[in-house]
């Protein structure tokens, strides 16, 4: 029997802590990547980059705080570089997760407010608002989905990948919904 979650239940306790409404995840990526022939370099062409993922939600409706409020962080350890344009030759890179060594960046944390039985979010913080507003269903991850950066984001809305804002989402019902944002590039 395999676990749905990296490390396990904790004994229980990761499902303790999900029930009172703290809900913590990790996750891990590894990549090995080479060019075997073409482009520009096949000597040295080759890396084996990651990330360690680690989400945070503070549900504080559960932890009696405060109703439908939720705290969120999401940090993100990584290492190793892309392949590249240097060396494959290609415009958009092919590994979105490729993004040098860092120990733990704090890519997003925020507040959101819900309404109307989840209809209305707001949000405010340190936002990813292209997780939010250039999306869809099939290319939206390159963890779980597309390594290739041009796949993994749209790129139709000139928006920074992570910064500073607000943001208020109405959606009336389950095919649709609307997004209003202001941040800081």
């Amino acid at each position: 029997m395999g676990n749905e979650r990296l490390s396990g239940d904790w004994w229980g306790v990761r499902n303790r802590l999900a029930d009172c409404g703290i809900d913590v995840g990790v996750s891990l990526l590894t990549v090995y990547q080479h060019n075997a022939m073409g482009g520009f370099e096949t000597h040295n062409a080759h890396r084996i980059t990651g990330s360690a993922d680690y989400d945070f939600i503070f549900d504080l409706d559960k932890l009696n705080i405060w109703p439908e409020g939720i705290v969120y962080v999401y940090a993100e350890s990584t290492w190793g570089d892309d392949i590249g344009p240097e060396t494959v030759g290609n415009r958009f890179g092919l590994n979105g997760d490729a993004v040098g060594d860092e120990a733990v960046l704090v890519r997003e944390a925020y507040y959101e407010q819900r309404f109307l039985d989840r209809k209305i979010r707001w949000r405010a913080g340190r936002l990813d608002l292209t997780a939010e507003l250039d999306t869809n269903a099939y290319a939206d991850d390159e963890n779980t989905q597309f390594l290739n950066p041009a796949l993994v984001d749209g790129q139709n809305v000139p928006i920074p990948e992570y910064g500073f804002g607000t943001l208020v989402s109405v959606q009336p019902v389950d095919w649709f919904y609307t997004s209003l944002a202001a941040a800081d590039a």
